[in-house]
């Protein structure tokens, strides 16, 4: 029991160990109440930094100019999104560059409403039976709104006829035709071979009918027939859906200008205006 007990030269040790913590932490102490006793002998100038700080961020509306966001919800089926995101991005590093009235095809006077444009791709599906079609939200941001419906069909045409989405547009096609075909003659043969079906659904004690070595079951020709009909309607439907670039839902319209958000700038202001008065009023005020 006597080896346990902490020996007097332990106890000096760890007095020592702890000494440079405490002194941190009492002059740290000190430090911090003499900081709040400055701010408090010099309130009048924490008020003044803090709203000359807020005016600047106020007035910012008056000098920075305004403008338009707006966002629509498009979907595309043959360009991957990410490679959506590649063009918008090579777009906007163009704005205000008469090079994107040229991509787009658009006036320079069009051309030139558009200052900003970003894209977000989104993850959730949007039609669970179309595994090819993936939705995206572009964000724009226009100096005014007149011309925002050419500006839509130009991103859209841009999407549309990239050369990559040309070609695999034209493949699936090709193979959704190819297979339409094969689906239609495929109906023709069971449409040919109703008849000779129903001609031999007749009762055996007649002795008549058509009696193979495997019977013919007029259920499952007509189940074929359902199941073919359904396949030529989703490749018809398939084929009348071909547009790359679909809208969900179109840019929408706004009635006056909602960027920069000016509140939110206040209250960015306002937050640095009590950072810089809190640490500018002790070094510029009198002591207390």
């Amino acid at each position: 029991m006597e080896g346990n007990q902490p020996t007097h030269s332990e106890e000096i040790d760890l007095a020592y160990l702890f000494r440079p913590v405490t002194r941190w932490m009492r002059r740290f102490s000190d430090r911090t109440a003499r900081h709040f006793a400055a701010l408090k002998a010099n309130i009048f100038l924490f008020i003044a930094i803090l709203l000359l700080i807020s005016a600047v961020g106020y007035c910012l509306r008056f000098v920075l100019p305004h403008s338009y966001e707006t966002e629509g919800i498009f979907a595309t089926r043959f360009l991957p999104v990410k490679y959506c995101e590649l063009l918008t991005d090579d777009l906007d590093n163009h704005s205000g560059d008469p090079l994107i009235a040229d991509q787009l095809h658009i006036g320079a006077d069009v051309a030139d409403d558009i200052t900003k444009i970003s894209l977000n791709p989104l993850t959730e599906p949007l039609d669970l039976r179309d595994t090819l079609l993936q939705s995206f939200i572009l964000h724009i941001h226009l100096k005014k709104m007149d011309h925002l419906d050419s500006i839509q069909r130009a991103l859209l045409n841009y999407f549309e006829n990239n050369e990559y989405a040309l070609k695999r547009k034209e493949e699936t096609t090709i193979a959704l035709q190819a297979l339409r075909q094969n689906v239609i003659g495929r109906i023709a043969s069971l449409d040919s071979l109703a008849p000779i079906v129903n001609s031999s659904v007749i009762p055996r004690s007649t002795g008549q009918g058509i009696i193979l070595g495997q019977p013919i079951d007029p259920v499952n020709v007509y189940k074929a027939q359902d199941s073919f009909f359904r396949q030529r309607v989703r490749i018809e439907t398939e084929l009348t859906n071909m547009d790359n670039i679909e809208i969900v839902q179109p840019f929408l319209k706004l009635n006056k200008p909602n960027y920069p958000k000016f509140w939110l700038l206040n209250l960015c202001f306002i937050a640095g205006g009590l950072i810089l008065a809190f640490f500018l009023t002790p070094a510029l005020g009198r002591k207390p």
